[in-house]
């Protein structure tokens, strides 16, 4: 007679004991599965590309409409063209990506300042010549009073 299947693992009794298992289980024969691989699992299948897919889910046919991908040309199809797009301009030009952003990061600066209206370095704070807490040595708790009497325009 055949030998009867093990018994299901109980459930473990909190986080430390799952991350565990898990842990004992994943080694570098058997690593734990892909986060892809893990939605793709959970994922219905769809039998083939094509219209029956598109009417199946408007907002996929939209994406796919807008990023022009001809219909009955499946999505999986499309990303590998751009991924292969894409290492042939790496491959022709490895440093191109490398270029691109080192020419944001020298125009960084120089944006920040213009959105900022300042440098972002420069921290001095211009007081409002009608202040009444400039100089004020107490002007902290009073800030603090006011903030817990709910007046936050005067706090401020």
């Amino acid at each position: 007679a055949p030998a009867p299947a093990p018994a299901p693992a109980p459930a473990p009794a909190n986080w430390a004991d799952s991350f565990a298992r898990m842990s004992l289980r994943d080694t570098p024969a058997h690593p734990p599965p892909s986060l892809a691989d893990q939605f793709a699992a959970e994922q219905p299948a769809v039998s083939a590309p094509g219209p029956s897919a598109a009417a199946a889910d408007p907002l996929q046919a939209a994406f796919d409409a807008a990023a022009g991908i001809a219909e009955g040309t499946s999505s999986r199809a499309a990303e590998q063209k751009w991924a292969d797009e894409f290492h042939e301009k790496l491959a022709a030009d490895p440093d191109a990506w490398a270029d691109d952003f080192s020419a944001f990061e020298d125009t960084f600066d120089a944006d920040l300042r213009d959105f900022l209206g300042r440098g972002p370095d420069d921290t001095e704070y211009d007081f409002a010549e009608n202040n009444p807490y400039l100089g004020n040595p107490r002007a902290m708790q009073i800030a603090e009073e006011h903030l817990a009497a709910g007046r936050i325009a005067d706090a401020v």
